[in-house]
């Protein structure tokens, strides 16, 4: 109604999607195609300004996708290189930067601030691993800082639960095998991926 509104019209969209396909959402409002393959169920409240809707929105996203395929992450990517422990075990990681990584699910709820990304919830569950991440993605200036947590099949908790002494130390007095944290910072295309020893996180 006033001339501020005028010239930097608000748009704001909310409601709930169910069976929706992935790759369509992410091409038409991040502009990126092939990343992310799936269905996509959820509840959303977004505004942003009209012609640049996205990165700079604030709103909530709560979201499940089901049975697809992840490509083009290079953090995930770099996180898994580091990964050897499935090496050690000879449990074969996906190569994701040649196939990308086939998921049963994504859950999580994001929250948008000015164009940042945050999560503290967000958990991917897929035949190889399960991975969990916390943090935050500036989408309008390109910088990551989150934390990637990975885990290994339970059955192969079961097993290294029943090794003595090694298999407690690996998997604790919960009898959980212990994730494999990686702090990732830096640009989308070329970002840091380093190992977090267990002494340094809470």
């Amino acid at each position: 109604t006033g001339p501020l509104q005028a010239e930097h019209p608000w748009l704001k969209v909310s409601g709930e999607a169910e069976t929706v396909d992935a790759a369509q959402v992410q091409k038409q409002l991040l502009g990126r195609q092939g990343s992310i393959t799936g269905t996509l169920a959820g509840t959303f409240s977004l505004q942003g300004e009209v012609g640049r809707f996205l990165p700079p929105c604030n709103g909530n996203v709560d979201l499940q996708l089901n049975q697809g395929l992840l490509r083009g992450f290079t953090s995930i990517s770099r996180a898994l290189a580091l990964f050897n422990v499935g090496k050690i075990l000879t449990f074969n990681l996906p190569d994701m930067a040649k196939d990308g990584l086939l998921f049963d699910r994504i859950k999580g709820n994001l929250t948008f601030t000015d164009g940042v990304m945050t999560s503290e919830d967000l958990a991917v569950t897929s035949p190889a691993f399960d991975m969990a991440f916390v943090g935050k993605a500036d989408l309008a200036r390109d910088r990551l800082d989150f934390i990637i947590g990975v885990k290994p099949l339970q059955t192969v908790d079961k097993v290294l639960s029943n090794i003595p002494v090694v298999g407690w130390i690996l998997t604790g007095k919960k009898k959980a095998f212990v994730i494999a944290n990686f702090h990732v910072t830096g640009g989308n295309q070329d970002p840091k991926v380093e190992a977090i020893p267990f002494s340094s996180l809470s």
